[in-house]
């Protein structure tokens, strides 16, 4: 796992000290679990206990937080993801006799969880781009468009459309893993 942003870290180091600071951490992370619980429940109402459940816990944990070079969200959606399978096992054991209870759709939401922060992570750099890069990132992969759509977008040949979204490629990868070469290939 890659270490958490020291941004965060130290907004988590002052949200220990100042509740107010916490607010940032629950606006940054308040729809994801809230995500988590409507996947995990498919009711809005059990969403949104979830939610409140999951960042009273963490702000009752603070004080012990730790980083282990996942990023706080990670940990809160940990605490989510524990606080959603509690709830499903006791709807388990106390459904009737003979019937299994209801069947967990979530999967591995932790895994789903990391997935979205890495593509979070990989759009905040893209926005650190120049404009034409970051303009041709966002039309081929952010709305899917083909090269040939996006070179007529942006007023080029599609082979030099090709050469600039390797070229934003290229860059994006030197901005990730500043520890690979721009040599390689995307």
């Amino acid at each position: 796992m890659k270490p958490q942003p020291s941004g965060e870290a130290a907004l988590v180091e002052q949200a220990k000290a100042d509740p107010q600071a916490f607010g940032v951490l629950y606006d940054r992370y308040v729809d994801r679990i809230y995500r988590l619980g409507c996947r995990r429940f498919g009711s809005h109402v059990e969403a949104q206990d979830l939610t409140s459940q999951s960042f009273q816990r963490a702000m009752e944990a603070l004080p012990g937080y730790r980083s282990t070079g996942a990023s706080f969200g990670a940990w809160l959606y940990r605490i989510a993801v524990n606080l959603a399978n509690d709830r499903w096992n006791e709807r388990r054991r106390l459904s009737p006799l003979g019937q299994d209870g209801p069947e967990d759709p979530a999967g591995d939401l932790l895994d789903e969880f990391l997935a979205e922060e890495e593509r979070s992570e990989l759009w905040r750099e893209v926005d650190r781009l120049p404009p034409h890069q970051r303009r041709v990132l966002t039309l081929r992969f952010g709305q899917g468009l083909s090269n040939q759509e996006v070179s007529r977008i942006i007023n080029r040949s599609e082979t030099a459309t090709k050469q600039l979204v390797y070229r934003s490629l290229v860059a994006l990868r030197a901005r990730v893993n500043p520890s690979e070469g721009e040599g390689r290939s995307p």
